[in-house]
């Protein structure tokens, strides 16, 4: 009961009685309400909790209208970082074409390996690249069947290169010689005979 003690003061005994404390109260006019106030602290009441709505509802608005400001934040927020993720994957596509085509790939292959790759599609990536390597291949055999020159014909009998006419020819006549003939009939030659 400290409370009453701080509130009557000296007034304030321990020992006193519930008609004692009222009275105490009275003197200090917090006493119990008449029933012809009822009505006055009624519309006090009425008033405050009319306040107190009308604050709550203020917050409530202003609230809502930081959610919303903050939900439109994320939203664009995401908007730019999906923007984002889909120009990086652009660039990265061009760049791996053009890393590709370098590579020799044509450009066709080039793009959809480039695309398979920034799209983490290894087993694609893996696909076209066997695709290269036998395009490669088959493009290196047909180059060197062009470089090929056509097997020699030999030399007939009859057209047996003599000592002396191989004493004649130039250095180049006799490398071509030595390409047609066998080693055995080459060194033959070269050391003086048919």
């Amino acid at each position: 009961m400290s409370y009453l003690s701080d509130l009557l003061g000296d007034a304030y005994n321990s020992e006193m009685s519930h008609d004692d404390l009222s009275k105490a109260l009275e003197t200090l006019g917090l006493a119990k309400p008449k029933p012809d106030d009822s009505g006055h602290l009624r519309t006090l009441l009425q008033k405050a909790n009319g306040d107190v709505s009308k604050y709550k509802k203020l917050y409530e608005d202003t609230l809502s209208k930081e959610q919303l400001a903050e939900q439109q934040r994320a939203e664009e927020l995401e908007t730019l970082r999906t923007r984002n993720a889909e120009l990086e994957k652009q660039v990265l596509v061009s760049d791996l074409t053009a890393q590709y085509l370098g590579l020799g790939y044509d450009n066709e292959l080039a793009k959809n390996t480039a695309d398979a790759m920034a799209s983490g599609d290894i087993k694609t990536v893996l696909t076209n690249q066997l695709k290269f390597n036998t395009a490669m291949q088959e493009k290196i055999k047909a180059d060197l069947i062009k470089q090929t020159p056509d097997p020699a014909k030999g030399v007939p009998d009859d057209q047996a290169i003599t000592k002396e006419a191989f004493a004649k020819m130039s250095a180049t006549e006799k490398w071509k010689l030595a390409q047609t003939m066998d080693e055995a009939s080459y060194r033959a030659l070269v050391n003086g005979g048919k």
